[in-house]
């Protein structure tokens, strides 16, 4: 099983993501199998939260699947107002990675729900309350949770091409769609990558 760098062993973490990791380890519930996948992925999700600090991990839990609510710093597309593109700079995002992921290939829209901000405006986010974030038609068996996070953050940044709204595939706003499609110039957000520190602001 493939792993993040390990520059960052468990017990290096900070104390507060030691502690949620050990709390959702305590609580990780399911075949001998599939609690040690969970834990491996919690483990990887955790330095990957140490390591970056675009990303803060806000909860994790090990039940029957694999949750978590993980935080990252890039600006988001919102609601146009008066022509005019507005961003946030920032997201939440809830992560749900359930058991069937290890045994087909899951539709792209089956992992990941944007909690905040409201509002975000590209073509695979669901528009309304439950802001589904499409990352794919579908998405390979075994994908790792640390994988959904860079394709999440690339989606909202607005770093990958976005859907035409002829092509239905993956497109679950097709305003948002036609927008961007008008609007190609002010893609990306950022450039920045996912592990570029903060302190050098958000390149274009």
């Amino acid at each position: 099983m493939s792993r993040l760098p390990d520059d960052r062993e468990t017990a290096d973490l900070e104390p507060r993501l030691e502690a949620m990791l050990s709390a959702a380890a305590a609580a990780n519930h399911g075949h001998a199998v599939w609690r040690a996948r969970k834990l491996a992925e919690a483990e990887d999700l955790v330095a990957m939260a140490r390591r970056a600090h675009r990303i803060v991990l806000e909860a994790l839990d090990l039940g029957t699947s694999l949750r978590a609510v993980v935080r990252l710093t890039t600006p988001v597309p919102l609601l146009p107002r008066a022509g005019a593109l507005v961003t946030a700079d920032r997201a939440v995002l809830g992560i749900r990675y359930p058991q069937e992921a290890l045994l087909r290939r899951l539709p792209g829209t089956a992992f990941v729900q944007i909690l905040y901000p409201a509002a975000v405006w590209l073509a695979n986010a669901a528009a309304g309350p439950f802001q589904v974030l499409c990352l794919g038609v579908d998405l390979p068996i075994g994908i790792r949770v640390t994988e959904l996070v860079h394709l999440a953050y690339r989606a909202l940044s607005v770093q990958e091409i976005q859907p035409d709204e002829r092509d239905r595939a993956g497109v679950l706003n097709v305003e948002a769609a036609r927008w961007w499609q008008q609007n190609r110039g002010l893609a990306p957000l950022t450039r920045a990558p996912l592990f570029a520190p903060l302190e050098t602001g958000v390149p274009r």
